[in-house]
């Protein structure tokens, strides 16, 4: 994929159903640590495929076939060629969030079900309440990384320190318990190390967004307490998908997770 493939990528992605994508697909194509493949036919694209590599743990999204294309074995070799580019970044664990559609094919590719990822949505509030944060900087960024590292299993420094906002939670000898960084194209990775900090960075969250805002988040089969938590704040949930993974196991855990880069990043 090259840059000047990002419109025509995002209008083919549109037609299958994923408006919105251009600042991922640019995002991408224009990070070190981003792979994309496309397939053109007769000048026009007409699939892509996308990995982040995070140290040894890389991550597939956004593939997708147009309508007329589909049935011929190229979801396979766009997912093939995102998997081959992962490992040659020395990916060794390949993971993934699963559409209904896109389930049987993976499953061909030797992906195995580890859990699902829930999304909830819910409304902003008015709040300024944010004792305890601060603005995620260099003094402190690499405390946020160890804390990211350990619940995620994976190596995010760049993906994180291309995001232009980050807030961290300090607890009271100034320990890292939880972070959000905001994605450009909304969401973003938010991180906690326990759960009353995972309460605290949704409610952040709610109050950046305001009363007339809204939130979604996403959090895993093992987040119990904070699937409960969403619920007595009125937040719906609106979508489950499965995480899916290939090679080897990811160390993680998965109830410290409570917001995601998008789908295609975890």
């Amino acid at each position: 994929m090259a840059a000047r493939d990002v419109g025509r990528t995002t209008r083919a992605a549109a037609e299958v159903g994923w408006g919105g994508q251009r600042r991922q697909i640019s995002f991408f194509q224009n990070h070190p640590d981003c792979v994309g493949s496309v397939a053109e036919s007769g000048g026009g694209i007409v699939g892509a495929s996308f990995g982040a590599a995070n140290g040894r743990v890389g991550w597939l999204g956004l593939i997708f076939v147009s309508p007329a294309f589909r049935g011929l074995g190229l979801g396979s070799a766009l997912a093939r060629a995102a998997m081959d580019s992962l490992e040659s970044l020395g990916c060794r664990s390949l993971v993934l969030v699963a559409t209904e559609m896109g389930r049987p094919l993976y499953e061909k590719l030797g992906f195995g079900v580890e859990t699902n990822y829930r999304g909830f949505a819910g409304p902003g509030a008015a709040s300024d309440d944010i004792e305890g944060f601060r603005r995620v900087s260099s003094e402190n960024f690499e405390e946020v990384l160890r804390l990211d590292r350990r619940v995620t299993g994976g190596d995010r420094a760049r993906l994180l320190g291309a995001m232009p906002r980050g807030w961290m939670l300090a607890g009271e000898e100034g320990e890292v318990r939880a972070h959000y960084f905001a994605a450009p194209w909304g969401g973003g990775p938010a991180i906690a190390s326990d759960f009353e900090a995972g309460k605290k960075i949704v409610d952040l969250r709610r109050s950046i967004a305001g009363p007339e805002g809204s939130v979604r988040a996403w959090l895993t089969d093992e987040n119990v307490r904070g699937r409960g938590y969403m619920g007595e704040i009125g937040f719906e949930e609106f979508r489950v998908s499965p995480r899916m993974v290939y090679g080897e196991r990811v160390e993680w855990e998965p109830e410290g997770l409570w917001g995601i880069f998008s789908l295609a990043k975890g």
